[in-house]
C-alpha cells in the first residue's frame, strides 16, 4: 500500500501528523513504510497537487473526504476542522476502505 505524508519544511504540524499515522499502521499491523514528500517550491505543490501541510494520502487519495473542494495547489498549512493534523478517524476510515 502506498501511505505518503506530504509536508513543507518546517510544518508545526508534522511531527504529530506522522506520530498519529505511525500508531495507527501499527496497531493495523501495517508494514508499509510511509513515504514522506517534502513540498519546498510552488513547482513541487503543483506537481504532486499539494493541499496543505500536512497531508496524508492512501494510495493516491487525501484521507480527508472533503479535499475535493479544496483548490490547490496551496503551499502553507492546512487545517482540519480547525486543528492542523488529520484526526485518527479520518485516517483509520481511509486505510479501512483500502483494505477492504
Amino acid at each position: 500500500m502506498r501511505i505518503e505524508l506530504l509536508h513543507i519544511p518546517q510544518c508545526p504540524g508534522v511531527d504529530t501528523a506522522r506520530d498519529l499515522l505511525g500508531a495507527i499502521l501499527r496497531e493495523r499491523r501495517i508494514a508499509d513504510p510511509i513515504q514522506e514528500i517534502v513540498i519546498a517550491t510552488v513547482e513541487d505543490a503543483t506537481r504532486v497537487g499539494f493541499l496543505g501541510s500536512p497531508s496524508i494520502r492512501i494510495e493516491g487519495v487525501d484521507v480527508e473526504p472533503a479535499s475535493a473542494e479544496i483548490a490547490g495547489p496551496v503551499l502553507g498549512c492546512r487545517l482540519y476542522d480547525g486543528s492542523g493534523v488529520p484526526t485518527r478517524a479520518l485516517i483509520e476510515a481511509a486505510l479501512a476502505r483500502e483494505t477492504q
